[in-house]
């Protein structure tokens, strides 16, 4: 083989090799039984109740300001000394089904200054799902589907 036929091969065979790795990286395939997505091509969306209603502000809007006032408004600060936080920001994940209901068994913090603020928030994510507050479900391929979502609280100690 000369130089020049291996080197069109070499450059074929990765052409080849980066166009089979993006098909397979690529997170808008066919949806799997059970599968939990973390991309969507449609974002979830809070159905927003009449007392959160803001009919001024397009649909996303509306829904990411209701959910913030759910949040806000439920949300109990445990009585805590503030020089035990190291951090003004909680993060909580959660995974709204294809029926666009919140799974209070997928309710996890994954960041928080102090364990009582993360079982707060916990606790108020799952109160969506016992209120039955539905989502518009996220969608991949056109389908609803699981999707994990992710919700930072940020804290606002007076």
């Amino acid at each position: 083989m000369t130089h020049t036929s291996l080197t069109a091969a070499v450059l074929l065979l990765l052409t080849l090799a980066i166009e089979l790795q993006a098909q397979i990286a690529c997170p808008f395939g066919i949806p799997k039984k059970d599968e939990i997505f973390s991309t969507w091509e449609k974002a979830p969306l809070l159905l927003v109740r009449s007392e959160y209603e803001a009919p001024d502000l397009d649909l996303v809007s509306q829904s990411n300001r209701a959910f913030l006032q759910f949040i806000y408004l439920n949300f109990q600060y445990p009585k805590l000394d503030p020089h035990e936080l190291w951090s003004d920001l909680i993060v909580v994940t959660f995974v709204i089904d294809a029926e666009g209901k919140v799974d209070p068994e997928q309710v996890r913090c994954i960041r928080t200054p102090h364990s009582e603020l993360g079982w707060e928030a916990e606790r108020v994510i799952r109160l969506m799902a016992a209120l039955d507050m539905r989502w518009q479900p996220g969608t991949v391929a056109g389908e609803p589907v699981p999707v994990r979502f992710n919700v930072p609280i940020r804290l606002r100690l007076d």
